[in-house]
């Protein structure tokens, strides 16, 4: 199929009294004052054929005209005759007829099949912000990925990696300020107070000994005066060379355990006090290095991670694009909006955004070859002619609504009704 408006009748619909057009290829522009039921019109084919959809859009509440219990609204589309019925307590019926007046079961499940998106206006599209053209295209091309969650979610591991690899670098430019340790020093720090204890108990044992030397030297010298004395005690010689022989054993006993004890090393342990600092400071030292080595290396893998997440959201994003049917071919979106081979849609010249958006809406509309645009008012004479010559191109019936009061453009409206119909 291929159809377009042949006949569009409206009765009591929203500002429209009872309005016949019989439209011609190409462009129909539908003119008047403000307020005169222009847009009525442009609503009536978008409701008719759309249904559930369109009723579901804040332009086309109150079908039914104020004061009135019902309107209707009934377009020939050649091969088809829609009519749809309102009622003011909110009841609508629809009946499709063939060419040959048999009636259709399902009326709306054939409209479905049929009808593309006629709410798509191209002269709107083209001068929507960047975000809102993408988000329009979007919700007409079947993706079956969320681009605006994948682009926050790339945002927010974009955001992350800035911040990683900012504390990247300022690790970095810390450890290059650091002299890498000296090999051999150790991994923790001395205790000074462990080391003075050992001091301490080394001096314990020293002065131990020193007590035990002493004795010696005592028990020595008690030994010379008792020989001494033997010469002179020879009437006590029994008891004295006893006391002697026993002095003398243990004399001997403990000469061996003297000479058995090791002098500690105190000059050494002095040493280490003294050097313990600058030890301590070495291992601190080398422990911050290998830190933050370590740290450079948690944070340039983490740095990774998030440049290999942000590449798979990409890849993702750009796989399901290409999954994706666009209607126009060379159509694309970017995390700012929509693209055409590869140029932002918004840097396209005034004539490449009309002609891009008349395709894209003559591409969603394959089955009735119908365009709305609301306001015509925008365009000059030389788009209209551009608008003329894509419309023929395109092979499309474009409704325009344009603000007019010379009476002599198009179709024109007066008070809900056909005041006359002009060439444009």
């Amino acid at each position: 199929m291929n159809m377009k408006i042949v006949e569009f009748r409206a009765e009591r619909f929203k500002r429209l009294s009872a309005v016949e057009i019989t439209p011609g290829d190409g462009v129909v522009v539908v003119s008047g004052k403000n307020g005169a039921g222009k847009s009525s019109v442009l609503d009536a084919i978008w409701l008719a054929l759309g249904g559930g959809s369109a009723a579901k859009s804040s332009a086309t509440t109150r079908p039914v005209k104020d004061g009135e219990k019902d309107a209707v609204v009934r377009l020939n589309l050649g091969e088809i005759v829609v009519t749809r019925k309102w009622t003011s307590s909110g009841g609508t019926t629809l009946t499709v007829e063939g060419a040959d007046g048999k009636k259709f079961s399902s009326p709306q499940a054939l409209l479905d099949t049929l009808v593309g998106s006629l709410s798509f206006d191209p002269l709107a599209f083209s001068r929507m912000p960047a975000k809102d053209q993408r988000k329009a295209l979007t919700d007409l091309v079947q993706l079956d990925v969320d681009p605006e969650k994948i682009d926050k979610e790339r945002q927010d591991a974009y955001d992350e990696r800035t911040e990683v690899n900012r504390e990247l670098k300022r690790l970095e430019v810390k450890l290059s300020s650091m002299k890498a340790p000296v090999p051999g020093i150790p991994e923790e720090e001395e205790s000074l107070s462990a080391l003075l204890g050992e001091l301490k108990r080394a001096n314990d044992i020293q002065a131990f000994q020193d007590a035990e030397r002493r004795q010696l030297e005592d028990m020595r010298k008690r030994a010379a005066a008792l020989k001494a004395d033997i010469e002179r005690l020879r009437a006590e010689l029994g008891s004295k060379e006893t006391e002697l022989t026993d002095l003398a054993a243990r004399g001997k006993a403990q000469a061996e355990a003297v000479a058995a004890l090791v002098a500690p090393d105190t000059e050494s342990l002095s040493k280490r006090i003294q050097d313990l600092e600058a030890t301590n400071a070495a291992v601190r030292a080398a422990k911050e290095h290998r830190e933050t080595s370590a740290a450079v290396a948690a944070k340039r893998k983490e740095s990774e991670a998030l440049t290999e997440k942000i590449d798979t959201l990409d890849r993702s994003k750009e796989e399901a694009f290409n999954r994706a049917k666009f209607p126009v071919e060379g159509l694309a979106f970017d995390a700012e909006g929509v693209t055409f081979k590869g140029v932002p849609f918004l840097q396209c010249s005034a004539a490449e955004q009309m002609r891009i958006s008349i395709a894209i809406a003559a591409a969603l509309n394959p089955e009735i070859r119908v365009i709305r645009v609301s306001d015509g008012s925008l365009l000059d004479s030389a788009s209209m002619a551009e608008v003329e010559r894509l419309a023929k191109e395109h092979d499309m019936q474009i409704w325009i609504e344009r603000v007019d009061e010379s009476g002599q453009v198009g179709v024109v409206i007066e008070d809900g009704a056909v005041k006359s119909a002009e060439a444009v």
